[in-house]
């Protein structure tokens, strides 16, 4: 399955005409230089992982770690059953700006260093499996939606080793539309309109995701003060190593605890 993602990827890389600095263990560090080619890139190669006839072992992989489950591995996974998840899931992250280029004397190609660097695998590392994220940066400079993608926005937060808090947005391939993520970024209006009127207390002024019952809404969006700053990093740092119902079941257990009530 590892080629079969290296030569999708890699044949979008040659079409959108970007550069691949290098490989880092299955990761891939591409630059372009052209915010909407990036996004055209990242969204294409988003949907030929999709598309692509994978082994029905692989689906199963997510499914016996109760990611994004479904009901029959065997026969509703894919493009044909009209699923939206199938096969490989890669975290796609993308900014936009300068950097410093210098020339390897070893590999005889080109490396790319700076904080623009830095926010693009940031902002990887805060997707989820089969999700692109890029910044507010990037999206300053490309169509916000076209036939190829919808956007959508995710969350103003902070990323480690980034000074200030960026706005991320999701771009999302047509075609996907009905993928939902456990990553506590992910908000919907009413959580978001709860928070801003201060509904969330407690455990969720520290950013972290919650679930209500029944539905995929996520409370993420919410002040946050130099007191509460420390205290959210701390649980997402804790948190990124659980699955999404082990987060649900830690955050409600502190929220009996501390007798938050919900919104």
């Amino acid at each position: 399955s590892d080629v079969y993602k290296r030569q999708l990827i890699r044949g979008a890389i040659g079409e959108y005409r970007g550069y691949e600095v290098k490989t880092v263990g299955d990761s891939f560090m591409v630059a372009v230089d052209d915010a909407q080619r990036a996004v055209d890139m990242a969204a294409a190669i988003q949907l030929r992982l999709y598309q692509h006839k994978w082994p029905t072992a692989l689906d199963c992989v997510y499914v016996d770690g109760e990611e994004h489950v479904i009901d029959d591995p065997d026969d509703t996974q894919g493009p044909e059953a009209g699923n939206p998840w199938s096969g490989l899931r890669v975290r796609i992250g993308v900014h936009y700006g300068p950097v410093e280029v210098i020339l390897d004397a070893v590999t005889k190609g080109y490396d790319y260093y700076g904080s623009t660097v830095n926010v693009a695998a940031r902002v990887e590392g805060v997707t989820d499996g089969g999700q692109g994220g890029v910044t507010s940066t990037v999206m300053d400079a490309i169509k916000p939606t076209c036939p190829q993608y919808t956007s959508k926005l995710l969350a103003n937060t902070s990323l480690r080793g980034v000074r200030d808090d960026v706005e991320l947005y999701e771009i999302r391939p047509t075609g996907l539309e009905g993928r939902r993520f456990d990553n506590p970024l992910v908000f919907d209006e009413a959580a978001k309109a709860a928070a801003m009127h201060g509904a969330a207390k407690g455990v969720l002024d520290a950013n972290a995701s919650m679930s209500t019952a029944g539905t995929d809404s996520r409370v993420s969006f919410v002040p946050l003060t130099s007191a509460t700053r420390p205290v959210r990093n701390a649980v997402r740092e804790a948190f990124k190593a659980l699955r999404g119902k082990d987060r649900i079941h830690i955050l409600e257990s502190l929220r009996r605890a501390w007798r938050i009530e919900l919104p």
